[in-house]
């Protein structure tokens, strides 16, 4: 274990990624295309707005729109922005 973290320590990346924070989605649906080179290979950037059991997340784009479907770990990348965004929870 201890040499295939060894062998791997460039490519394991380890985000600290929690509510509010933005990220980026591998769009995972393109990958069997033939026509993919013209197709957005990241969707977003997303909220997350909570993070589930066994590495999961739910997502809302910034608009305030939930993804219906959970997105695990290695779909997500970390957004980096140039300035911080606050947004308001809306209580119903």
């Amino acid at each position: 274990m201890l040499q295939l973290k060894n062998d791997l320590q460039h490519k394991i990346k380890e985000f600290n990624l929690k509510p509010e924070s933005l990220v980026l989605v591998k769009n995972s649906a393109i990958e069997l295309l033939a026509d993919r080179k013209m197709k957005p290979r990241y969707l977003g950037p997303m909220v997350i707005i909570c993070c589930l059991k066994g590495e999961a997340f739910i997502l809302a784009e910034l608009d305030g729109s939930v993804w219906q479907n959970k997105v695990v770990v290695f779909r997500i990348i970390s957004y980096l922005a140039q300035k911080e965004i606050s947004y308001e929870k809306e209580v119903k």
